[in-house]
């Protein structure tokens, strides 16, 4: 049976040339992206201002963000320099207050508090939703409320919705790391009324890493025109777009590019509604896959969304970097992380990855499991027998 389990999977990868990203990004990229950054272009050229243009345009749309109230600001690099642009804008008067259950809620704290801005944390459980009723007891005299749509380090989807509409009746500017969700997860920032919706190029936009964005409310922008830092200046970045359409410093057009390409395949394959529901199906082909040889998940279904999965490690002991190298054998890339001092895995879903590839790399996983398991308890026999 093993063998012809090995014989199947030997077919298999002779047609997968590419690696697989089972991560929560950077992602596999479609060819027609991986095409868009072969040309060379000039970052003053009138077709690459055109392409800023398109970029912007369609990221509000798919954040259903009107042109009249917001706009999009794109910066160079991964999304933590979009959320520390946010966060270098607040006015020195501000009181910051991040809710975390997790790495990235607990990275906007940090940026607060390298940056001498008056703030604090509200740490929360690491295996559950931000909820209303964290936010009810712990809130309290903070200008600015910041959380994480999806945090990535746990794979759980906050209450954004109704969060963000309890921080504007209580007037709060309110700031959403939407890195790993916009493109993936439905929202609708206008009527939510969020100030700051952060969001970057390689997670569910199946674009590459290198531009992050903005989705920010322009009342709120015209407050916040505090500069602590000159190549992250927000407002400095937002001016210069809406006056000549054109970043303040030299940007990656090839980047800019492939992310045209990537939300144009979205707007094609039907939009963010459709991609969701491939997520929920693949993350299901994950999730139930791997739990039905034994695996245990970390995140409850009631709190997992559908981007990525963590499970426990099979026994204790376990190689992960082993498993990792054997995979790495059959083009696919999978991540470990720690939760709560515990190791586990970290298997994302997202990217141009089909359905049969999930499952390849699913069946793959347990093949893999289960030798180092038998060769584990072969190895045992033959010390028992001296």
């Amino acid at each position: 049976m093993r063998l012809a389990s090995a014989m199947i999977f030997g077919s298999r990868i002779n047609q997968i040339k590419n690696n697989i990203l089972l991560i929560p990004g950077p992602i596999t990229t479609s060819k027609q992206v991986q095409h868009s950054m072969t040309k060379d272009i000039a970052s003053r050229q009138h077709k690459f201002v055109d392409t800023i243009a398109s970029v912007r345009k369609y990221l509000l749309d798919i954040s259903n963000a009107s042109s009249k109230n917001y706009s999009c600001i794109l910066f160079q690099g991964s999304g933590t320099y979009a959320n520390e642009a946010v966060i270098g804008s607040f006015p020195n008067t501000s009181k910051f207050l991040s809710f975390s259950n997790g790495i990235y809620g607990q990275r906007l704290f940090d940026i607060a508090d390298t940056l001498n801005i008056d703030s604090k944390i509200i740490n929360c459980n690491p295996l559950e939703k931000i909820t209303i009723k964290d936010v009810q007891k712990n809130l309290s005299d903070e200008t600015h409320v910041s959380l994480v749509h999806h945090e990535t380090s746990n794979g759980i989807v906050n209450d954004i919705e109704g969060i963000s509409k309890y921080l504007k009746e209580k007037n709060k500017i309110v700031m959403v790391d939407g890195i790993s969700s916009l493109g993936g997860i439905p929202i609708n920032i206008e009527e939510l009324d969020i100030d700051y919706f952060v969001g970057s190029s390689n997670k569910c936009l199946h674009a590459f890493p290198g531009i992050s964005f903005i989705i920010a409310k322009k009342k709120t922008l015209e407050l916040s025109k505090t500069r602590r830092s000159l190549s992250l200046d927000l407002y400095g970045q937002y001016k210069d777009f809406e006056k000549n359409g054109q970043f303040r410093y030299t940007p990656p057009p090839q980047i800019v590019e492939s992310l045209n390409t990537s939300i144009k395949e979205l707007i094609e394959q039907g939009g963010v509604p459709i991609r969701y529901e491939s997520y929920l199906k693949k993350n299901k082909i994950l999730r139930e896959g791997l739990e039905n040889m034994g695996l245990t998940s970390y995140i409850s279904k009631e709190n997992q969304g559908p981007i990525m999965v963590l499970f426990r490690y099979p026994w204790k002991g376990f190689d992960f970097y082993e498993l990792y190298l054997r995979l790495l054998k059959k083009n696919i890339v999978i991540y470990s992380a720690q939760i709560m001092s515990e190791e586990v895995f970290r298997l994302g879903n997202i990217g141009e990855i089909t359905e049969e590839e999930l499952i390849y790399c699913v069946d793959c996983i347990k093949f893999e499991i289960n030798e180092m398991k038998s060769e584990i308890t072969n190895k045992a026999m033959i010390i028992g027998k001296y």
